[in-house]
């Protein structure tokens, strides 16, 4: 059966499940079967595991059996004989891990589909299930039109990996599409089919349309689960909906959905997250200790959360408290814990404790990243001490890591915020030498101050630069060199400069 998604589905096709399957929804409490036979074996979903006690080794009918004459069987029986045994060891060995390769996917699949009698159904959908796990979604829809273009049935649980797929490449019309089939064909969506739409939904910002589509789902009678909740609850934290997610989070405390939706490590991790980045500390506060009290035990990325919405409110002592707390309940920082108390450090000019927290985070076993290099530098920059941010620098690249950009633009910085434009230089030139793309702001940074310096040749060649690299100054840029040619007095020069800025597409500023 052809769901029609080889091109972008119109908005009107997207929409056709909600405005022509709720009768069907509301009706419908249970899985039904599906036209081409019975159920057999239940597909473990790429992000949420069902609880379906359905036993794997019963075998479905197979319509789509051919007739073969007997040379043909024979043939068949002597190619492939050797390929049905390690077939079938090799799906249930593999079918629930992520131990398949693509390759080794692509390969079963292709054998699979020169068997006769084709494996039933179910044997695809583990094959399916376990690429779409790897995170191969354009390969499984790729597998699914193989299966189509074969003649080879599908079944609920092969839509359902299929509707997760396009969801998880940000094809949500493609997803609303397998819904209408799958209501069409008479099944029940579950609460892992609503979630991947929702989660789909969330992924390309259409935050709005999850909340709907949630609410319809509890109207209809099918619990969300704390997976749901969880995904929406990031969604809506991401776009600054932090208020609606305290309001589910709450929702999910009370029981409102039921025993099995109750808020986990993860779904309070979001929501503190979110609060942190929203600035209501004391609310991401209350969520931690409530999660403590209900025996919830808070994970790094849980308390990485809060140590840096401390570190924003500037409640130095706190963060400090909980780091502390944090490696006494055992719970081993990670780079992103580090990263986030060096920089709050950092920007206080207290390189002392930050390259103490540094050095700690080495002996932990902890690796620094560019992030974590990038900021010491800056932070020793900041302070005067160059000769530290080169060393720091040098050390980076001998232990591995490529500098890129804002490596390089926070040495470039440096140097001009100490008149060290020689150095800046050099540092500019070993840039464009590694193949490191310097952005506008590096060249920002580098032409204001040779401006200043007095140093225009330099200035200029490094405007001529910018266009090498598809750049051009910005009003800001533009406002630099104006303001410099007018106070030395060229004045000719400086107009011919402001009535280039349409040419170059630049809005003039007031200021300018």
């Amino acid at each position: 059966m052809g769901l029609g998604f080889g091109t972008p589905p119109s908005a009107a096709a997207a929409a056709s499940f909600s405005s022509s399957s709720s009768a069907v929804l509301a009706s419908s409490s249970s899985t039904r079967a599906a036209p081409e036979g019975k159920l057999s074996s239940l597909f473990r979903y790429a992000h949420e595991p069902t609880t379906s006690n359905t036993d794997s080794s019963q075998k479905e009918p197979c319509p789509h059996k051919t007739i073969s004459s007997p040379k043909i069987v024979q043939r068949n029986l002597l190619s492939d004989a050797h390929v049905q045994i390690p077939v079938e060891k090799f799906l249930k060995t593999n079918s629930k891990s992520s131990n398949i390769t693509l390759n080794e996917a692509l390969h079963r699949f292709d054998h699979m589909l020169r068997l006769q009698p084709a494996p039933p159904i179910p044997s695809f959908n583990h094959l399916l299930g376990a690429v779409a796990r790897n995170k191969h979604y354009s390969s499984v829809i790729s597998l699914f039109r193989r299966m189509q273009s074969s003649g080879l049935p599908s079944d609920f649980f092969t839509l359902k990996i299929l509707l997760n797929c396009f969801c998880s490449v940000n094809r949500v019309c493609d997803g609303f599409v397998v819904m209408g089939s799958i209501v069409r064909r008479g099944y029940s969506p579950d609460t892992v089919t609503y979630t991947s739409l929702i989660k789909g939904l969330c992924k390309v910002g259409r935050v709005g349309e999850a909340v709907g589509l949630f609410q319809k789902m509890v109207k209809l009678g099918c619990g969300p689960s704390v997976i749901t909740c969880g995904t929406l609850i990031n969604g809506l934290c991401r776009t600054g909906n932090t208020g609606v997610a305290l309001g589910l989070h709450e929702e999910m405390v009370s029981g409102q959905f039921g025993t099995e939706c109750k808020p986990n490590v993860v779904s309070y991790g979001v929501i503190i997250d979110g609060l942190c980045k929203d600035g209501t500390i004391e609310k991401a506060k209350e969520l931690f200790q409530e999660m403590k009290g209900k025996r919830i035990f808070p994970n790094v990325f849980v308390y990485s959360s809060l140590i840096h919405g401390l570190c924003c409110e500037r409640k130095w002592e706190e963060a400090k408290s909980l780091f502390n707390d944090m490696v006494d309940q055992g719970i081993q920082p990670d780079v992103v814990t580090f990263n986030v108390l060096i920089d709050a450090l950092c920007d206080e000019g207290k390189m002392k404790e930050a390259n103490g927290l540094f050095e700690l985070m080495i002996q932990r076993g902890v690796d620094p990243d560019i992030f974590t290099y990038s900021t010491l530098m800056d932070g020793f920059c900041l302070v005067g001490r160059l000769g530290d941010a080169r060393k720091l620098f040098d050390s980076m690249t001998r232990k591995g890591h490529k500098p890129d950009v804002v490596s390089y633009t926070v040495l470039i910085n440096g140097y001009c915020k100490n008149w060290e434009m020689e150095a800046a230089m050099n540092c500019y030139r070993e840039m464009i030498h590694q193949k490191v793309t310097p952005t506008l702001v590096t060249f920002r940074i580098l032409i204001s101050s040779l401006f200043m310096e007095g140093k225009v040749e330099d200035a200029r060649k490094l405007l001529g630069e910018m266009h090498v690299h598809d750049l051009g100054p910005d009003s800001f840029g533009y406002k630099i060199i104006l303001d410099w040619l007018c106070k030395n007095d060229p004045f000719p020069e400086a107009m011919e400069l402001f009535n280039s800025l349409d040419d170059c597409k630049v809005e003039p500023s007031i200021t300018t």
